[in-house]
């Protein structure tokens, strides 16, 4: 009995498929660049993940629209947590992990972001999501 064309080739699509999600969400090294604009009308974005960027080009948040835009790099360890989400934020004292001297990171620190020593882990520029608290 010879096998159905289906059969074989459901899972062979399938594997491609699997394949090239995986390779589509991969996240480029480095940190996206700070955008300081909260638009109320969004542009159409021009990439959805950083796979549709050339070359080392990430997906970001910038101005209005998601585009491709150069990354900023990042210094080694991860934020520290905030519990804090504020209905007024102070001036940002840096925008990146290159405003900040020697090993520091620019994070979110109560309500700012400021240069802050990094604990160890994964270069992220966000802590985990904290509780909000309400005054």
């Amino acid at each position: 009995m010879k096998p159905h064309t289906t059969t074989i080739l459901l899972p062979v699509l399938l594997v491609l498929f699997l394949g090239v999600a995986a390779i589509s969400c991969q996240e480029k090294p480095g940190s996206c660049p700070f955008n300081p604009l909260r638009c109320a009308i969004r542009e159409p974005h021009k990439c959805k993940s950083d796979a549709d960027c050339d070359g080392k080009m990430k997906c970001c948040d910038h101005q209005c629209e998601r585009q491709c835009v150069p990354p900023e790099p990042e210094k080694p360890g991860s934020c520290p947590f905030n519990p804090l989400r504020c209905a007024i934020r102070e001036p940002h004292k840096c925008k990146s992990d290159a405003d900040c001297d020697g090993k520091m990171k620019c994070c979110d620190h109560q309500c700012e972001r400021q240069c802050v020593p990094p604990e160890p882990g994964e270069n992220t520029a966000e802590a985990p999501a904290p509780k909000v608290l309400s005054m």
